[in-house]
């Protein structure tokens, strides 16, 4: 799965470390969501189900800690990140 995430407080609902949308894997992301400087797509071996519990739009959604956020997580990297 891919997830955009956001890395900077933008003065939006989004704060640092939320998940604003999960994609499947080789999702074709628009130049503004690729270009935002206060965003990131990052890539993470997760399930759906997981995925769905990630966005910041969910019922207590953990946030994820993106000091040195890589562009590539493992389950395992991303559950570590989590806060």
């Amino acid at each position: 799965m891919e997830m955009l995430v956001c890395t900077v407080d933008t003065g939006t609902r989004a704060k640092p470390g939320d998940v604003i949308c999960v994609c499947p894997d080789g999702w074709s992301w628009s130049a503004a969501e690729r270009e935002h400087p206060g965003w990131v797509i990052v890539q993470a071996d997760i399930t759906q189900v997981e995925a769905d519990a990630l966005g910041f739009m969910a019922d207590n959604a953990p946030r994820i800690n993106v000091h040195n956020l890589p562009a590539v997580l493992t389950r395992a990297d991303l559950y570590a990140r989590l806060q």
